[in-house]
Parts: C-alpha cells; structure tokens; sequence
C-alpha cells in the first residue's frame, strides 16, 4: 500500500467555514411600501424580485450575526 493512501485529511476548522462562506445578503425594502402592498393585498417586489418577509430577514440577521462572531476578528 502507498504511504499516501493512508494519509487522512486535517480536521476542518472554524477557519475554513470562514474562507468558504459569507454573510447572506438582502436588500430592505421601506416599511411605507411593505405596508402600501399589504394594503392592497399584493406582494412586495424588490426590483422584480419577491421581497423577503419579516421574518425571514430576522433569520437572515441572526444568522449572518452568529458568522460576524465567528469569523469576523475582534476590533
């Protein structure tokens, strides 16, 4: 058998999570046009794109904050 063979990988580490992923990205749309299209019972769109709900950008947040305190170094 080949030395190499049986050479196994490094374990991963937070430092390769970092390298490899980023903050998600979302674009606010104002609460006055949020609120206009629940008015009139449409959906909100965001430069032809559905617009995320609420809650879905809370998600969002809370996830790209938990990667900041990873990844990101102290000030």
């Amino acid at each position: 058998m080949l030395g190499a063979c049986s050479m196994q990988q490094p374990p991963k580490t937070v430092s390769d999570l970092c390298l490899i992923d980023a903050p998600l990205k979302y674009t606010l749309v104002p609460k006055a046009e949020r609120e206009a299209a629940a008015a009139e019972g449409r959906e909100v769109r965001d430069d032809g794109n559905k617009a995320d709900s609420d809650a879905l950008r809370d998600q969002i947040g809370e996830r790209n904050a938990k990667w900041r305190a990873v990844c990101e170094p102290a000030r």
